[in-house]
């Protein structure tokens, strides 16, 4: 019997957060892709990625969360202003690799 692979949320497809959501793909994970521009997101619909038009329903079933964001004003945005905070599943783990400031991503930890 094998144990089912968590379901990834991607946030952030850009230069980085692309290809990083197709290796997930290729290692079998479930993976919803959420981008500010929707049109880089579909691009990962032939290697078997979910699209979703918002991050907060990007998030809602994911058991894994990876955000790949510009800095941490688009990060605070996604989380708080977005409504992906508030639409994590229970128990979910939230990994941020944006290009932000430690003292930044400690902040959003807090809240």
């Amino acid at each position: 019997m094998t144990e089912a692979k968590p379901a990834v949320a991607f946030l952030g497809i850009g230069l980085m957060g692309g290809p990083q959501a197709r290796n997930l793909l290729k290692g079998g994970f479930a993976v919803t892709a959420w981008n500010r521009s929707i049109a880089k997101a579909e691009a990962l619909i032939p290697h078997g990625a979910l699209v979703s038009a918002s991050a907060a329903d990007a998030v809602r079933e994911a058991d894994i969360v990876v955000i790949m964001l510009e800095n941490g004003l688009v990060v605070a945005d996604v989380l708080f202003e977005q409504g992906v905070m508030q639409a994590l599943k229970p128990g979910s783990v939230v990994i941020d690799m944006s290009s932000i400031k430690p003292a930044e991503a400690k902040q959003h930890g807090l809240k």
